[in-house]
């Protein structure tokens, strides 16, 4: 019997608390209006915390909006500070009143050699969120063009390895080697396509000559200015990314078959006055595929490539740190597969594609209360696969024969392969057949990589008079490559295009067997940079007063100089 009444009073509880939720939910009625006390219509407003619970205001900036007691409801609109308010009973007809949204002055831009505040800049400068940058992409240079105004982004070649954009900032502004941007990372020289998107902290580009006057004739094209994320004095934090990513090639041409190349062929040869080049009889063997070394029926297009690839890209990052030392730690990978469609019984382009490797330590220590130290260390290395087709010379990929030879060559020319084994060509380099070429002529490596390591020191001089700061920064650059390609060419023939009275084939010989042949490069560069600052920003009373006292000097080599005065150290300096 207790039983019974412990189980019915449970019941009844339950009852009265779902009544008692059904009677804290109400409509909430409303208008919204902006400082003029005109309605706002298109406002959201939504409950906070609770995905899809919202609406938008209609044409009067009337809303109705389905809530319960505790809630807190969010109205906002482009231009103006959100409102919010918790609902701690029923009400109706509510009234909002929107404020516009008003720049914090002191708000800092990230300029030449600093910041500075927002409201103080005369230069051309834009700035980007750098959560912008973070979408699926082989880099970030492919993301800058139509994102930041004055940006010009070209790119060249979808080819793994070579489809990073050329950009440059309001166009180009002189001639000669190097017409882009320059692109600061952290206070040095580097390049955005070796940079993880998600470790960016901010992003500017410096456009006119008020903005880049501080770096002179290597500020002439623009400055693109990045700084990564430093650490935090709080607990470790992890931060982890996984994407793939599929790549179509949507806008290819299309190509006619055997018949219809034939047809078009006697049209053209008939419009000019001559005979047709195929006979009815060739037509025929043509339509009907009787004839497959002779008259075969060949898609290039579809034998050599796969018009889907993937790209897989992995990122890890570790944040943390206490009031002595704080830390920003990153690792990177992207795995990119080749729009090629290689042969099962290829040796050497299976692994065809792009990937690269990257790395990032920043780590801020405070010896003293007016002394810290900066050290930084980051690495890149990509590794490019790709058929060979030749010996290796560093910067030249022999890959645009492949693509010339498929445009060009017939579904008519000749077959993947004759049928007594031998393989075919017209002539040499992209009269090869494309399908001898992706398969069978051994393939390229490259490696690149690149260590910076950087050591910096600030030094607050208050002591001597307030606002008073020092800095100094030196580094350690490296970048390396390494190719090498494996070459080989088997026998090519052609088939006369007559059988012997005994229906053999005749051939003439294009080109004879070459055996694998292994050729390499090697290039090493290593720059020294070093600079220092003095910077004084004080104010006083409504004003505001600053300067900037800089110098560097750097100090680059590299190998393969043909000759002595070219393998002299470049040096450069600048006050």
């Amino acid at each position: 019997m207790n039983r019974i009444f412990v189980i019915f009073a449970l019941l009844l509880a339950f009852v009265a608390q779902v009544h008692a939720q059904k009677e804290q939910s109400f409509m909430l009625t409303g208008t919204v209006f902006d400082e003029f006390n005109e309605p706002v219509p298109g406002a959201n407003v939504y409950v906070k915390d609770k995905p899809g619970v919202g609406i938008t205001t209609n044409i009067d900036g009337k809303f109705r909006l389905k809530v319960n007691i505790y809630d807190i409801v969010v109205v906002s609109f482009l231009g103006y500070e959100n409102y919010e308010q918790r609902l701690t009973n029923k009400i109706d007809n509510v009234k909002v009143t929107l404020k516009p949204a008003t720049e914090n002055i002191d708000e800092v831009v990230v300029v030449g050699m600093g910041t500075q505040r927002k409201v103080s800049v005369a230069g051309a400068i834009t700035t980007m969120d750098p959560a912008q940058l973070e979408v699926p992409a082989t880099n970030i240079v492919n993301t800058l063009a139509g994102r930041v105004a004055g940006v010009i982004g070209v790119q060249s070649s979808g080819e793994p390895g070579k489809n990073i954009s050329e950009f440059w900032v309001r166009g180009i502004g002189t001639f000669g080697a190097n017409s882009g941007a320059l692109v600061l990372i952290d206070g040095l020289e580097g390049s955005l396509s070796q940079i993880d998107a998600a470790d960016v902290e901010s992003f500017s580009v410096l456009k006119d000559a008020a903005a880049t006057a501080v770096y002179g004739s290597r500020g002439a094209n623009g400055v693109v200015l990045v700084t990564t994320k430093r650490g935090l004095e709080s607990k470790l934090k992890i931060s982890g990314r996984a994407n793939m990513t599929i790549s179509h090639l949507k806008r290819l041409p299309e190509y006619v078959n055997a018949t219809q190349y034939a047809e078009m062929a006697n049209e053209a040869s008939v419009a000019t006055g001559l005979s047709p080049i195929y006979n009815k009889t060739e037509m025929d063997i043509i339509k009907y595929g009787l004839d497959p070394d002779l008259y075969p029926n060949i898609d290039w297009q579809d034998v050599i490539l796969n018009p889907n690839s993937f790209q897989q890209t992995y990122y890890v990052s570790a944040q943390g740190g206490s009031s002595v030392a704080r830390y920003f730690a990153s690792l990177g990978m992207s795995k990119e597969s080749a729009a090629y469609n290689p042969s099962k019984d290829s040796k050497y382009n299976k692994g065809v594609g792009y990937d690269t490797y990257n790395y990032r330590l920043n780590l801020d220590i405070d010896l003293t209360k007016t002394t810290k130290v900066y050290i930084g260390t980051t690495g890149y290395m990509s590794v490019n696969t790709r058929p060979s087709m030749g010996e290796y010379s560093r910067g030249v990929s022999l890959t645009d024969w492949l693509w010339s030879s498929q445009a060009k060559t017939t579904p008519i020319s000749y077959p993947l392969r004759y049928s007594n084994g031998y393989y075919p060509a017209a002539g040499t380099k992209d009269e090869i057949s494309p399908y001898v070429l992706l398969n069978y002529t051994g393939n390229a490596r490259e490696q690149n990589t690149r260590n910076l390591v950087t050591l910096g020191i600030t030094q607050d001089l208050s002591m001597i008079t307030k606002g008073l700061s020092a800095k100094v920064q030196g580094s350690w650059d490296t970048q390396s490559l390494f190719g090498e390609a494996r070459y080989k060419m088997p026998e090519l023939n052609e088939a006369l295009k007559e059988r012997n009275p005994n229906g053999t084939l005749s051939f003439e010989k294009i080109a004879d067997e070459k055996t694998v042949t292994y050729s390499s490069a090697a290039w090493v560069w290593r720059k020294l940079y070093l600079e220092a600052n003095v910077n004084y920003d004080r104010t006083f009373g409504d004003h505001r007063v600053g300067g900037l006292l800089f110098y560097y000097i750097e100090d680059t080599s590299e190998t393969g100089a043909d000759k002595s005065m070219n393998a002299i150290p470049k040096r450069y300096q600048s006050l």
